[in-house]
């Protein structure tokens, strides 16, 4: 234990040297042994082990050698493979089910599981590795900025559980060990819908985000902002229809259209950004109806 104090090899400190703060990609050589003792350790410890094993293998669409066990195939696998493998027990570990949704916490009888997600993470962050383990939906996912990292899981505990569940599936998607960009944006704008569509549209049952910006600019006049604007006034909500229609318009829909596309990296991790914003205005009711005027 470091007590939080940044670790730095002695030469590099007595040169004088920056701290080491870079991010290394797949499973460097020091990285190497220990992911496969953890995943031996894992399945070792894991009820039913080869059945885990077997599924990991299976959903992977591995191929296993004749007198290979399940486990094996994953432990041996080749190092370009590892972090995969490790992400896919991770996802399957059937530790996941001592979980207690309501308090968080783990119970008595699989505090081992818990022990080992946090001895992989210390172990890829020690190593430098780019990825990090992501308990909410139970893999492997790109480490990022802990200050925007922080800001989106802020929207997501506060957000209700519809809106909350899209933000988590399309951070997965995005930030996963193979990225997801469609997905990503796909939810994205499913957390917005999940919160939108009730407030503007409650009697719509099939609306969209599309239909939302459309009503929101044709009833300018009975939507305000509990932001206060120049004049002392509530803030309309120009700005905020833009930021909707940012959202919107920016997604490639329609498949088999000419101008049909996949997203790109970036614009599924700034889709999940804007709409973690959207769903944070929103779950604070930034968006309201302008009070009916006293008869």
């Amino acid at each position: 234990m470091n007590h939080g104090l940044p670790f730095q090899p002695l030469t590099h400190r007595l040169a004088g040297l920056p701290l080491d703060q870079a991010l290394y990609e797949g499973a460097p050589p020091w990285l190497d042994k220990p992911l496969r003792r953890w995943l031996e350790n894992c399945l070792n410890s894991v009820y039913p082990a080869e059945k885990v094993a077997q599924r990991a293998v299976i959903r992977l669409r591995w191929s296993i050698h004749a007198n290979q066990s399940y486990s094996r195939c994953l432990v041996d696998c080749p190092n370009s493979e590892l972090l995969t493998a490790v992400d896919a027990v991770l996802q399957l570990h059937t530790g996941w089910e001592w979980l207690e949704a309501t308090e968080g916490t783990w119970r008595e009888g699989d505090l081992s599981f818990s022990r080992e997600i946090d001895d992989l993470d210390s172990i890829l962050e020690d190593a430098g590795s780019s990825f990090r383990v992501y308990r909410p939906k139970h893999c492997l996912i790109k480490r990022v900025d802990e200050t925007i990292h922080a800001a989106v899981d802020k929207s997501i505990e506060e957000a209700p559980s519809n809106a909350a569940d899209h933000l988590r599936a399309a951070w997965a998607a995005a930030y996963g060990i193979h990225p997801d960009p469609d997905k990503a944006y796909g939810q994205a704008v499913r957390a917005v819908e999940a919160l939108a569509c009730p407030l503007v549209t409650p009697r719509n049952a099939r609306s969209t985000l599309g239909i939302v910006i459309r009503d929101l600019r044709s009833q300018l006049a009975q939507w305000q902002l509990k932001v206060t604007g120049s004049s002392g006034h509530p803030a309309s909500i120009d700005r905020f229809i833009e930021m909707l229609d940012l959202l919107w318009k920016g997604q490639s829909r329609h498949a088999g259209n000419p101008s049909s596309r996949h997203q790109s990296q970036t614009e599924g991790e700034a889709a999940i950004h804007l709409a973690a914003t959207i769903v944070q205005w929103l779950t604070l009711g930034i968006l309201e109806k302008v009070p009916s005027s006293s008869p």
